[in-house]
């Protein structure tokens, strides 16, 4: 039986609020220091990086949304073919293709946002030049790779079901979710759950760090109010979102 953590007390707790703070400061320091010293590297840097990601994007589009469809095929096959010699009592061989199938799934969220990504970079370098047909190509190329990850998600859900007869939810229903959810056994449930927990308290560093990279960045090009803005409106969406979802969820 794990013994119970003792809570920590005052004085640790401002001795590590204060040590945070220092961190912080010397990180901030540093940071601006380093950025104001290399600064013209980082302007050029950030430039051509700029220029070469629009010159290359509907390329890059194309290479990654062939390079997902293959990813998928792959993936739905390996599951195909371990439910094929999957036998029902075989309960250690269960548990492992399920994490292999919570692994693609995940593999497959990756995807659908590196496409988009890449999707957004490519009509950013449109510019109104609608006649760009290599770039409209890369757009399709796009669309192709999101049906057929959609797809594949289908087929992976159907491997799992399966596994788990139990389990409910249609893949092209904006229920799904819901469903999967409700079907979903008390451990997994749990799992779920402090998986969300872990990842709401993740997100809060993560935009903290991204808006310490904001402000350093500004010292030396114009940022402007948009990335400000979004960063506040993604960050006070989460928060709120979470406040809602832990007072009204049972």
């Amino acid at each position: 039986m794990s013994k119970k953590r003792k809570e920590t007390g005052r004085k640790a707790g401002f001795a590590q609020t204060l040590l945070i703070a220092c961190i912080g400061a010397v990180i901030g320091g540093g940071g601006k220091a380093v950025v104001g010293l290399y600064q013209d590297y980082i302007k050029t840097f950030l430039r051509e990086g700029e220029s070469w990601f629009m010159a290359y994007s509907p390329l890059l589009l194309i290479v990654f949304a062939v390079a997902v469809c293959i990813l998928c095929t792959v993936f739905v096959l390996s599951m195909r073919k371990a439910c094929m010699h999957w036998e029902d009592k075989d309960e250690e061989e269960a548990e492992k293709m399920e994490k292999r199938q919570q692994r693609y799934q995940t593999f497959l969220g990756i995807f659908i946002a590196a496409d988009a990504v890449l999707s957004g970079i490519v009509i950013a370098s449109l510019r109104g030049r609608i006649g760009d047909k290599f770039a409209l190509t890369a757009i399709g190329f796009f669309l192709i790779s999101g049906i057929w990850i959609l797809f594949s998600w289908d087929k992976l859900i159907k491997y799992e079901k399966q596994i788990n007869p139990e389990k409910r939810g249609n893949i092209f229903s904006w229920n799904f979710n819901k469903e999967w959810l409700a079907s979903c056994d008390e451990r997994e449930k749990l799992k779920l759950f402090q998986a969300a927990y872990y990842t709401h308290l993740s997100m809060q560093i993560l935009y903290l760090v991204i808006f310490c990279v904001l402000i350093l960045l500004s010292g030396i090009i114009r940022v402007g109010v948009l990335p400000f803005v979004i960063l506040g409106a993604v960050w006070l969406f989460q928060l709120l979102s979470y406040q809602y979802q832990y007072e009204h969820k049972k």
